[in-house]
């Protein structure tokens, strides 16, 4: 009996620790800069730093969050959020600036948008090289494959889901920290810090066209 009894406590452990991984998720943050915030304790969040596009975030709740979202000048209430933890502190992120995600990838060239995955339904808009994105099911059409993408539309400040040609994304994290490092140096005013960052996104293994990307904001 205390065999069985022992095999089973074993047996439910096991199960807990794996059923812990399989609920274990993670955010992508796609906004250039993402604000996170912290819980203000009135039933608001208010701005504790920013992050790169592109940073992954451990997901404490799949379900999004509603919290007052609290400014200097001003208060607006019912906001969406996710709430996760960043370097061992819990944040809230907007759900209209992140998503649900195992990994970022990158745009390595200026990729034109279509609405579904065939070249008849293009859209006259493109997302540049080094854009980040969350990649998500490949599509073939035609004889060519695309990969839907969601990314931060600036405009209409939301996620946006469209489809690039398969070849213009990249997903490789040499490429996406290559360009991370690139977005840092770009808000550097000393040049210095700029060589010393771009030169580290050099020293990464990464495809020739984030490469020239680098290259190309050296010169």
């Amino acid at each position: 009996m205390e065999k069985k009894m022992n095999k089973f406590f074993a047996a439910l452990g096991l199960s807990l620790i794996l059923g812990a991984f399989a609920m274990a998720q993670t955010v992508v943050a796609l906004r250039d800069n993402t604000p996170l915030r912290s819980d203000n304790g009135k039933g608001g969040v208010e701005w504790a730093l920013e992050i790169l596009a592109g940073q992954k975030l451990e997901l404490l709740d799949p379900t999004p969050v509603q919290m007052d979202l609290v400014t200097s000048s001003e208060t607006t209430p019912n906001v969406d959020f996710y709430k996760v933890r960043h370097q061992g502190k819990n944040y809230f992120i907007r759900t209209s600036e992140a998503t649900p995600a195992s990994q970022a990838a990158v745009i390595t060239q200026d990729a034109v948008l279509f609405t579904r995955p065939r070249l008849s339904d293009f859209r006259n808009a493109l997302l540049e090289a080094g854009s980040i994105v969350v990649a998500g099911n490949q599509v073939t059409h035609a004889g060519i494959d695309f990969t839907e993408v969601f990314f931060f539309d600036t405009a209409a400040w939301q996620i946006r889901s469209r489809y690039v040609v398969t070849d213009m994304v990249s997903k490789s994290n040499s490429d996406v920290e290559a360009v991370q490092l690139l977005q840092k140096a770009s808000t550097m005013k000393d040049k210095g810090v700029q060589q010393e960052l771009v030169q580290s996104a050099m020293n990464l293994n990464t495809s020739s066209e984030i490469e020239k990307l680098l290259q190309d904001f050296a010169q």
